[in-house]
């Protein structure tokens, strides 16, 4: 335990200067492994770090980015998700996420021709099952949208899909021994931050 209160230690230091907003290195993956720690092990005063670490992901989406589960709008948007499902945070999603969900709507999803899970369709889909599972109906996106990317969804693969049940399954695991965190990348995917949302992602979450 005190080795993970280190780890999360150095990443919130560090996290400053962390400017790409994504969900697999970013700041929102940060965030997210940040809160569910905090969350599973009754830290407030993380808690509060957590939140004023929220706020900043607004400020940091740029113009263009892409539209994928690993680095784009779709994982920023699951990453939202996981945090109010998890009750790290508490908002209206259709409001949070309304400029997000607007922007992935620029992308059709017809003509799309990667169907990846980090990159393309089926990364839209799970980030779209995932807020049709919250208890608030889905609003920010648009039915015709839902009935485009339904049509899409009958290309993609079904490993895309099938195999990969959570955000765990996916991100990858770290080469390297806890204690040789210093230094290391801090996203969630082969960085520091996979030692704190491995230890609470399963107790908190199960998507």
């Amino acid at each position: 335990m005190d080795r993970l209160i280190r780890i999360a230690n150095y990443i919130l230091i560090r996290s400053c200067c962390i400017y790409t907003p994504g969900l697999y290195h970013g700041k929102t993956g940060i965030v997210l492994a940040l809160g569910l720690f905090a969350k599973k092990h009754n830290n407030n005063i993380l808690m509060n770090f957590v939140l004023e670490l929220f706020e900043e992901l607004y400020g940091m989406i740029p113009s263009g980015i892409t539209i994928g589960m690993e680095s784009g709008l779709c994982g920023i948007g699951y990453g939202i998700t996981l945090m109010k499902k998890s009750e790290i945070i508490d908002c209206d999603l259709n409001d949070v996420l309304f400029d997000i969900d607007k922007r992935i709507m620029d992308y059709d999803p017809r003509r799309i021709s990667d169907f990846s899970y980090r990159k393309g369709v089926a990364g839209i889909i799970r980030y779209i099952q995932c807020r049709q599972s919250c208890p608030e109906m889905l609003k920010s996106i648009d039915s015709m949208y839902l009935r485009e990317l339904e049509g899409s969804y009958k290309s993609v693969e079904k490993d895309e899909l099938c195999t990969v049940r959570s955000l765990m399954t996916d991100i990858g695991v770290p080469q390297w021994d806890e204690d040789e965190f210093v230094g290391k990348n801090i996203g969630i995917d082969n960085g520091i931050s996979y030692f704190l949302i491995k230890d609470s992602y399963d107790q908190i979450l199960y998507n």
